[in-house]
């Protein structure tokens, strides 16, 4: 996947039309988890975008995402099926949602706002439902682009 969503990368973008513009270069990250409406923050971290991933970013296809899903998910006797829906990349915005069935259901809708090539925010929604109930979490990312990455 987006080798940026570890970052962005992780996430890939998932059409040929125009695609996310991402800066290469070192990207400070705020990340702030909410489960069931309870939060924390992490610490901000740093991270290396070459030039390479950033292009990558820009070319990805929704069949690179989906085989991306299916190859982190493996399979489990809980969820026999995880499907990748509603995927759309533009040029200041990324969209998919993931729906999974079987023992365990899950869903996850992920969002990526672009404001330029050097700032973005990243929302996660995850929901699992197993035996009767739900947890929600809420991954919200904040990505700075603060100049050229350490030799």
């Amino acid at each position: 996947m987006l080798v940026v969503a570890s970052v962005l990368i992780d996430l890939a973008p998932v059409s040929h039309a125009v695609a996310v513009e991402m800066e290469p270069g070192l990207w400070q990250l705020t990340t702030r988890i909410d489960r069931d409406g309870v939060g924390a923050t992490r610490p901000r971290y740093g991270r290396c975008v070459t030039a390479e991933q950033a292009r990558a970013a820009r070319t990805a296809s929704a069949l690179d995402i989906d085989t991306g899903f299916k190859t982190a998910l493996g399979t489990s006797a809980g969820q026999e099926s995880c499907k990748l829906l509603d995927a759309k990349n533009g040029k200041d915005l990324m969209t998919w949602r993931l729906l999974c069935t079987g023992g365990t259901g899950a869903q996850r809708e992920f969002t990526a706002r672009f404001d330029n090539p050097r700032h973005y925010v990243t929302v996660t929604r995850t929901s699992v439902t197993t035996g009767g109930r739900t947890v929600t979490i809420v991954t919200t990312t904040e990505a700075q682009h603060t100049g050229e990455c350490p030799r």
